[in-house]
């Protein structure tokens, strides 16, 4: 066990979490849209973070141990939730929402993969 690298993931989710809450917390405060569009653009965007920072790691000659378990483990790992994106499906399933559950279900798994070889992409494109 390393110490070092238990910190690193600590503290990267606890940014992460921030961060999402944030997101949260902005999309409620400043727009009509619901909640559960806060988890779908933070899925997206943190897919995307995911893609470009592997295929970045992927190309880089040497690349910290710690700042890769802080960016993908921690941050990444806590800034995008599943747990929350199956409460809010769970949610329009209850309300009997299909339409919008089938949009929000195929948007954040389609699009985050799509988002996320977009990223992986947007490193790879200059080498």
């Amino acid at each position: 066990m390393n110490a070092t690298l238990f910190l690193a993931v600590a503290a990267g989710g606890a940014f992460g979490a921030i961060v999402r809450y944030s997101t949260l917390l902005f999309v409620t405060k400043y727009s009509d849209l619901p909640s559960y569009f806060a988890t779908l653009f933070v899925n997206i965007m943190g897919s995307f973070a995911a893609g470009y920072f592997v295929a970045f790691v992927s190309s880089s000659m040497f690349f910290p141990e710690h700042v890769r378990v802080f960016t993908m483990v921690g941050l990444l790992g806590s800034l995008t939730t599943f747990s929350t994106f199956s409460y809010d499906s769970y949610m329009l399933f209850r309300r009997q929402e299909f339409a919008i559950l089938t949009i929000y279900l195929g948007g954040s798994v389609i699009v985050s993969i799509c988002f996320f070889a977009l990223g992986f992409w947007a490193i790879k494109i200059g080498e």
